[in-house]
């Protein structure tokens, strides 16, 4: 088995969530789940494994972590034979508590759902039962790649640290995290902090705006960090929307935008990491050009839209995002580079250095391209990179010194952009 894939939900959210990205895509994964015995690790076969999220729901298949032995998948703190046999089978005066926790008789245990919302209790058995699963695979993978959302996406680095504590480099770790919280406070601790060497591949979505609630500021570049740069890429890629913009499929007009990219990232990446799908996951592909007019309207939109205020860490966006007043972030740039590469290079200088015949030619070029769609033109209108101006209104770089204010939507422009309208 060259790949295998672990899909980590969010806090109260699990395999049965309803138009949720995480449990979406672990349905879409070919092949099977894992499932494991309640007499021990014996070799396991499947392609994949989700494990629930902490305070979710139990049932349909589902079980709120904390509750089950991670290891065996039966209720804890029952006289189970396969234990009740190691502590029998243990030399004289071993601990058997400690045997216990060994077999996955831990004390991470909720007591009750409320509180597992709250503590994030069951996450630590979630990465107990991951590397058991791979530790006992019949078939050693080669590459994990691990989806996360939420404390999910925090699971997901505990994950990874604790394969490269058990595998070393021998297997390769590739992580989409959405919006990674620790909840009640920023987590400092090296497991929920550090991308380890194993780590090959790390794009980590940040929502931009705040939930308006406390204690729920994520993993972001002031703590989460790299081990060793030659080893790991991590990119971060700010997003508009709250904590769950974009990983629900049901936000419109910015947030609309926002899942649709996130979900088209998420399979670019997966699948471009080796993940296997059904032919069914083709619903979420984006190309060039629809996630630049997506981004296009995110970034036009979400000013006018009445968004939350935004979280902390945009007031260091540059760290994040390499021209933040133009992109959503550096895919952003990168998709607008590969669907407008005339547009592109006239709106990023090379335009300066060009003869007036020249640059009558391209600037003509310019407003065909930009005047096809409407979110574009939107965009470049309000990020102050283009104007329209003449008898033709023609579209046109607008070559403003980068000191100076951006245009200001006027009330109509605003009122189309809150519902979505865009000329």
């Amino acid at each position: 088995m060259p790949v295998f894939t672990i899909y980590c939900c969010g806090t109260a959210f699990n395999r049965n969530s309803q138009d949720e990205l995480v449990a979406t895509f672990a349905a879409l994964t070919a092949g099977h789940e894992v499932r494991t015995s309640p007499y021990g690790n014996a070799p396991v076969t499947g392609t994949y494994l989700i494990l629930e999220g902490p305070g979710s729901d139990t049932g349909n298949g589902a079980v709120m972590p904390g509750v089950n032995n991670p290891l065996l998948g039966v209720a804890k703190n029952i006289a189970n034979p396969f234990i009740e046999q190691q502590i029998k089978a243990a030399p004289r005066g071993a601990d058997a508590g400690f045997i216990r926790s060994f077999y996955g008789e831990t004390g991470d245990t909720p007591y009750s759902q409320l509180t597992a919302k709250a503590n994030g209790t069951g996450w630590h058995d979630n990465v107990l039962r991951a590397v058991s699963v791979v530790a006992n695979l019949h078939v050693q993978p080669t590459v994990i790649n691990i989806m996360g959302w939420s404390r999910g996406a925090v699971t997901a680095i505990k994950i990874a640290n604790r394969l490269w504590e058990v595998f070393g480099a021998v297997i390769r770790v590739n992580l989409f995290l959405i919006d990674p919280v620790h909840g009640q406070v920023v987590s400092q601790a090296v497991e929920d902090t550090r991308l380890p060497p194993n780590v090959r591949r790390a794009r980590i979505i940040l929502a931009v705006h705040d939930v308006d609630r406390p204690f729920f500021d994520p993993q972001d570049a002031s703590v989460v960090y790299v081990e060793n740069a030659g080893a790991t890429t991590l990119e971060w890629l700010p997003m508009a929307g709250n904590h769950s913009g974009q990983v629900m499929r049901t936000g419109q007009g910015a947030l609309e935008a926002a899942w649709r990219c996130t979900w088209g990232l998420a399979l670019d990446s997966l699948h471009g990491w080796g993940t296997v799908f059904h032919a069914g996951v083709g619903a979420y592909a984006m190309t060039p050009l629809a996630y630049v007019l997506a981004y296009a309207r995110m970034k036009a939109l979400w000013p006018a839209a009445g968004m939350l205020s935004n979280r902390a860490f945009v007031a260091n966006m540059n760290q994040y995002v390499r021209r933040p007043g133009l992109y959503v972030n550096n895919h952003h740039e990168e998709m607008f580079a590969q669907a407008f590469p005339q547009v592109y290079r006239v709106l990023h200088g090379q335009a300066l250095h060009w003869a007036p015949g020249e640059l009558a030619v391209q600037t003509e070029a310019f407003h065909r391209a930009v005047s096809q769609y409407g979110d574009l033109m939107l965009w470049l209108e309000v990020t102050g990179r283009a104007v329209r101006s003449g008898p033709r209104r023609m579209i046109t770089p607008a070559w403003i010194p980068v000191t100076a204010p951006a245009p200001v939507l006027t009330p109509g422009q605003a009122y189309k952009a809150r519902i979505g309208k865009l000329d």
